[in-house]
């Protein structure tokens, strides 16, 4: 195109994400979708982790799946932690509902497992 530059491509790097909460929901009645915030733990493949406030939309009929725990293969966009993409294909990454500044929270290394998910005691 002329006098446009082209944007660099988007950088996406691979790991997990596990819900640690599910926030208010807007509907989006053209699409049958909802868009939800969502509280996720980010553990990236290559080592290191995160814990971020995001916004996916989700279909109306997968709704239910969206629960504390769930343990998905995510996406996330090298320079926007906040970017979380699931690999799923149910949900996808809001890019108008999510936070354009997010707090994040950094893991420290042993924080990096994930739960136990037997009860203690």
């Amino acid at each position: 195109m002329f006098g446009r530059r082209a944007k660099p491509p988007v950088v996406r790097l691979g790991g997990h994400a596990t819900v640690l909460a599910v926030g208010g929901s807007t509907a989006q009645t053209q699409q049958d979708a909802v868009s939800a915030r969502v509280r996720v733990r980010v553990e990236l493949d290559g080592g290191g982790g995160y814990e971020v406030s995001t916004a996916w939309s989700v279909a109306i009929g997968q709704l239910a799946r969206l629960k504390e725990g769930l343990r998905l293969r995510v996406d996330v966009e090298a320079d926007r932690p906040q970017a979380v993409h699931p690999r799923d294909g149910w949900a996808h990454f809001d890019v108008v509902k999510a936070p354009r500044e997010p707090k994040l929270r950094q893991l420290a290394d042993g924080d990096n497992d994930p739960p136990d998910p037997t009860p203690a005691g």
